[in-house]
């Protein structure tokens, strides 16, 4: 559903169990009913204005058809997103205090550089003389590793972002270590055989890790902030949670809730308004301030216009003071010529 601020809308819809009284009026994109025409056209009215945001992009200032199918169309992309990702994507966003641009960092690098539960891989050493291809069974840390690192199923930030932040190790050591702190159980395809504690260096992915963009839509679709700071807590989805035994670490009471009813959607249209308001406001200001600071220069070229009076300008040549003796004595009794110019 669409977002309000960064809440989620949950609208009042029409139960199946109901009979409807006679006259009503249906939103037919939220399935809401009304019996008063005066609360229809307040709410279609809400409904058309720029305020709602699409849940699986982040895309703002849209009306509420607009995001809604925006979602729609982001949660298409999302068809056949590889399942087994699902669970150490939602682990590690769950109660997470990180920016969505650190979530995605972190877990691009987390999956690139291990291997998940279910995952169809493929063996690099020859069995019998072979490549022999399975599926992950099971994940093991390995004791015997220098970096610890992320789980797949991690019960604290320590486990979820310790390896993550040595700043000194580069990506490439980083990935190896964390490749190398994993075992895994291998059931080969086509054969009724495990083989276990088989180090990550070993295998080979089947197919690829889904893009950093695919992996944001499925991190906006899945979860929500608890708050409006780009820190707030992530919040997966309860229904989620569930499905996949996602372990929490921050008491769910002490979160700023993610979701609107329709009974607090007018309180809230009214804040997310002026809130809109005073971004546009302070947008404004910023854009005159540096326009204060580099004021326009517009250069006019000059122009000369001759004077109204006539100005006699007297040039006198004068010589050097050894050849001006010189002269003197030649011609004392006359004076230099001078050139005498009018300037019309």
């Amino acid at each position: 559903m669409p977002l309000l601020g960064k809440k989620l809308y949950i609208p009042k819809v029409l139960s199946k169990t109901v009979t409807l009284a006679e006259p009503h009026f249906l939103i037919p994109f939220t399935n809401e009913v009304f019996s008063s025409k005066i609360d229809y056209e307040n709410q279609l009215e809400v409904y058309a204005q720029a305020l709602w945001t699409c849940q699986c992009t982040g895309q703002t200032g849209m009306t509420f058809e607009e995001a809604q199918r925006s979602e729609v169309s982001a949660r298409q992309r999302l068809q056949g997103f590889p399942t087994h990702f699902e669970k150490p994507i939602l682990q590690h966003v769950h109660h997470s205090a990180s920016t969505l641009e650190s979530l995605l960092q972190e877990t691009t690098q987390f999956l690139s550089s291990s291997f998940a539960l279910g995952e169809k891989v493929e063996l690099k050493v020859k069995v019998k003389g072979r490549l022999f291809t399975g599926k992950i069974m099971k994940v093991e840390l390995d004791s015997s590793a220098e970096v610890a690192s992320v789980s797949g199923s991690p019960s604290s930030d320590k486990e979820n972002h310790g390896n993550l932040s040595d700043e000194g190790l580069s990506s490439k050591t980083k990935k190896k270590s964390q490749s190398s702190s994993y075992r895994y159980n291998i059931q080969l395809e086509n054969e009724d055989k495990i083989i276990s504690f088989v180090p990550g260096s070993d295998l080979t992915r089947c197919t690829a890790i889904p893009s950093r963009e695919i992996i944001e839509l499925y991190i906006r679709s899945s979860a929500l902030q608890a708050g409006n700071k780009p820190t707030s807590p992530w919040i997966v989805h309860e229904d989620l949670v569930k499905k996949h035994a996602l372990s929490g670490r921050l008491i769910p009471s002490l979160l700023s809730p993610t979701r609107i009813s329709a009974t607090g959607l007018k309180l809230a249209v009214k804040r997310e308004s002026a809130n809109q308001q005073s971004e546009s406001s302070s947008k404004k200001q910023r854009s005159n301030s540096r326009e204060g600071q580099n004021p326009t220069v517009v250069i006019t070229p000059l122009q000369f216009t001759p004077s109204p009076e006539k100005i006699f300008l007297d040039h006198s040549y004068s010589s050097p003071p050894h050849k001006q003796n010189a002269s003197t004595k030649r011609s004392s009794s006359k004076s230099p010529k001078k050139a005498v110019f009018i300037a019309g």
